[in-house]
């Protein structure tokens, strides 16, 4: 009976070890199998190459747009509805907006070139006429009526002073480009003659010995004034003549102003 005992406890060792044997080869082998898939994985991965910068590529383009601000790309904005409004409308390119949305880099596509070529060169300004010049002068001070610019005859005609109603005693003035004058009364009979410099509100205008600065309308009214009220009242002398003109609307008369 001990002799079956034994054998017993043999079979039974032996199975236990047996089955930690199979219970240890299977962890070690599953084990090894998982390192192994790892590093495959890791070395799979390490082969993978980084993905595209998409921003960058789009930044190189030829579709895209130059401007680094809101500033550039309104300024081209701008440009093409000024020049082709009907391309703008078509696409509903507004003047003002984002500097690189699609809208704005299909102008750029199509125009781009043309802006980048454009004439930067400052557009020559045009010389204004100097008769038009000469009767703003005159309109200014609202004492000159009639201003008349008399493109034939190359001069500026207004009607100065009301001489009292009478025709032949208005005093109307005659100013040209080159600076020269005349007052001539109703009748067109030629008065007095001088010279002008400068426009409104710093015209300058000298008759003989008088000499008027400031608004054109006003010294000319003035000087037609005591031209009329020369002719009118004798003033011959040339204290009375001055004092009629300081006390009239406006003295610009100097201290040694003479007789018109």
């Amino acid at each position: 009976m001990a002799k079956g005992s034994n054998a017993w406890i043999w079979w039974t060792i032996g199975g236990v070890t047996l089955l930690g044997l199979g219970v240890g080869a299977y962890i070690f082998f599953k084990d090894r199998k998982e390192k192994k898939a790892q590093a495959g994985s890791e070395s799979d991965a390490s082969q993978t190459p980084p993905p595209s910068n998409t921003s960058s590529s789009r930044g190189s383009s030829a579709d895209d747009t130059p401007f680094k601000n809101k500033t550039e790309g309104n300024a081209f904005r701008g440009w093409v509805n000024d020049n082709y409004s009907d391309y703008a409308r078509s696409i509903k390119l507004d003047r003002t907006g984002k500097f690189n949305n699609p809208t704005i880099k299909k102008a750029w596509k199509q125009y781009g070139s043309a802006y980048t070529n454009r004439s930067t060169t400052a557009p020559t300004q045009t010389t204004s006429n100097p008769l038009q010049s000469i009767a703003d002068s005159l309109n200014d001070g609202g004492l000159v009526q009639d201003v008349q610019i008399d493109n034939n005859n190359n001069r500026v005609r207004a009607f100065a002073y009301d001489g009292f109603g009478f025709g032949s005693n208005n005093i109307y003035v005659n100013l040209y480009p080159n600076g020269t004058l005349y007052f001539e009364d109703g009748n067109d009979k030629r008065k007095k003659s001088g010279t002008f410099s400068g426009t409104s509100p710093n015209m300058t205008i000298q008759v003989e010995g008088a000499k008027l600065t400031g608004q054109g309308g006003i010294i000319v009214h003035e000087l037609a004034k005591s031209l009329y009220a020369k002719s009118s009242f004798g003033f011959d002398d040339s204290s009375d003549l001055e004092n009629f003109m300081h006390n009239s609307q406006v003295g610009f008369m100097d201290s040694n102003d003479g007789n018109l």
